[in-house]
């Protein structure tokens, strides 16, 4: 979740001195229905009731830490996923978020949409929720085309 991202920032931080740009994507598991869904922020500002514990607080935290490093943050949108256990409007707007946080943070590089990638390619989800061989082979070939 992006709870635990917030949680283990620090640590890959520390762990990784040497890198200087960090693809960050989280959501899907805030997503997870029988988990409690977790409210997007959509369109809140820290200090806005409801912003304390969302994914947009939870994905600024993790960006700040990011840039207080002196390292590069770089976000995707959150997949697609024909699970029923995962509230696709949650994920809709957690998508919604990111655009939000690209704006607010300057970030240069656009989200590769993973969402529309496997709405258009649902074969390449080996369960619904995480992609087969070929579906990690389309996300990186979408990385590469947004960092080129």
């Amino acid at each position: 979740t992006s709870a635990d991202g917030v949680t283990s920032i620090s640590s890959t931080l520390s762990k990784y001195p040497s890198v200087k740009y960090y693809l960050v994507q989280y959501g899907t598991n805030d997503a997870n229905i029988a988990g409690g869904l977790v409210p997007s922020g959509k369109g809140l500002n820290p200090g806005d009731p409801g912003y304390n514990g969302s994914y947009k607080d939870n994905m600024q935290t993790i960006i700040s830490a990011i840039i207080a490093a002196g390292k590069t943050p770089y976000l995707a949108k959150i997949p697609y996923s024909t699970n029923p256990n995962y509230s696709d409007a949650s994920i809709q707007e957690y998508n919604n978020v990111i655009d939000e946080l690209v704006i607010a943070n300057g970030i240069l590089v656009t989200p590769p949409n993973f969402y529309t990638w496997f709405q258009a390619h649902p074969a390449e989800l080996a369960d619904g929720l995480h992609p087969n061989g070929v579906g990690y082979q389309s996300m990186a070939d979408l990385w590469f085309t947004a960092l080129k």
